[in-house]
């Protein structure tokens, strides 16, 4: 049974099933929800977070949060901040009706902080990879780990599959944690400091393919692709495969479309792939 009553939830949809869970659980009660705004142009990250809270009636906050912000959820009374896929720096939550502040990472902490490691374990080529509930501190995904757990990859894996299985396995260690925060709260572990290794956003060119690339690698950088346009269609690869031959065609031709499927020229051989699309709800 969910011990909390009062909680703000500050995400987007990465990992809207931890918010659902909040948001319907009967002994919880969700306060505020601080997100980010959609912009023109640009991917439309908490659309249905945004949506969820506005229908519940529950207040949403798309500017970043403010120490003022925390002294308002301290007078509501808030007992926690559960955190997951939050962009900006949480200011000081301690010393008021706050008891706990947790956030939820899609990596093996202390490997892999950063602002979102997914592509970053397909394109190192990693066997294992999970899930990390940690408490929050001035440090960013350092805080003292609750809850971790992983799973093996079979290296065959796309974004979109590692994001659906980070997402299944946040959802697991977040009810695990409300059901007993004091008792994960004090058997938390410090993190190693010489083992962490934090991966930056990716860039552009940290995405951009060389067709001249060796196949292995060609067919990494085509699983992390994921798209999701501002209407919440999400557009992704899957079926990833090479064969290298020999043949005359330019590195990166397209050498065929036929519906979802592609075939690409590379320098030693020929790339095959399906661009997939997925649709809200």
């Amino acid at each position: 049974m969910v011990v909390f009553v009062r909680v703000a939830f500050f995400g987007t949809d990465i990992f809207l099933g931890c918010f659902r869970h909040l948001l319907y659980a009967e002994a919880c009660r969700v306060v505020k929800v601080f997100s980010v705004a959609c912009v023109e142009h640009e991917d439309d990250l908490a659309r249905s977070t945004r949506r969820l809270a506005r229908e519940a009636g529950i207040p949403v906050q798309t500017t970043p949060a403010l120490p003022c912000d925390l002294d308002v959820l301290n007078r509501q009374g808030c007992e926690a901040i559960v955190s997951a896929g939050y962009a900006h720096k949480i200011p000081p939550w301690d010393g008021g009706s706050i008891r706990y502040a947790v956030n939820i990472h899609p990596s093996l902490l202390p490997l892999g902080a950063g602002p979102m490691p997914l592509p970053w374990v397909i394109l190192k080529g990693l066997g294992r990879t999970g899930v990390t509930l940690h408490k929050l501190t001035d440090t960013w995904d350092g805080g003292d780990i609750l809850l971790q757990e992983s799973f093996p990859l079979s290296g065959g894996e796309n974004i979109e599959e590692l994001l659906v299985k980070s997402q299944s396995l946040a959802l697991e260690l977040l009810d695990r944690f409300l059901r007993a925060p004091d008792t994960y709260w004090r058997r938390a572990t410090p993190q190693s400091a010489g083992d962490r290794e934090y991966w930056p956003r990716m860039t552009a060119q940290d995405c951009t393919i060389d067709w001249n690339w060796e196949l292995k690698r060609i067919e990494r950088h085509l699983q992390i692709y994921r798209y999701a346009s501002p209407d919440g269609v999400v557009e992704f690869i899957t079926d990833v495969a090479s064969a290298r031959t020999p043949h005359p065609h330019v590195p990166g031709a397209l050498l065929r479309v036929d519906g979802e499927r592609r075939e690409v020229a590379a320098k030693d051989g020929i790339i095959r792939f399906r661009v997939c699309t997925k649709r809200p709800g």
